[in-house]
Formats: structure tokens, C-alpha cells, sequence
């Protein structure tokens, strides 16, 4: 199953490829929960904010994200 182009194994550069996709995006998406945890700490204590900043609302997101990832291939 390997297969060689111009004398290199084709195979371990494709797994190391898609390794580096999975590695990018899951980086993007924990990146993406910090970025919302941060800004709701900072406003956490006004009444108005209180029913926006919803960690539920915001980690069912980040699942279904996720989800739809892992569907496309990517992670």
C-alpha cells in the first residue's frame, strides 16, 4: 500500500498532514471555548449578562461543532 513518488514514501507524509489538520482544529475550537469563558468571567457579575453567558448553551455549541468536524473528516 505505500506508494512512492520521486523515491519517498507518500503514505507517512499524508498521515503526518492529517494529523496537523486534526491538531489545527482542535486547537481552534479550544481556543474558541477559552475566548467565550474569558469574556463571560469579565461580565458575569451584571444582571443583563447573566442569561447571554450560558456555559450549557456555549459547551452544546462547541459539541455540535465538534461533531461536525469529526463528520467532514477532519478530526
Amino acid at each position: 500500500m505505500n506508494k512512492k513518488m520521486l523515491g519517498v514514501n507518500v503514505l507517512p507524509l499524508v498521515v503526518m498532514l492529517h494529523q496537523a489538520r486534526r491538531w489545527w482544529t482542535l486547537r481552534k475550537l479550544r481556543s474558541h471555548w477559552r475566548q467565550e469563558q474569558k469574556f463571560a468571567k469579565r461580565y458575569r457579575q451584571h444582571k443583563w449578562a447573566r442569561g447571554v453567558f450560558n456555559i450549557e448553551w456555549n459547551y452544546w455549541l462547541l459539541k455540535i461543532s465538534a461533531r461536525a468536524k469529526q463528520e467532514q473528516g477532519v478530526i
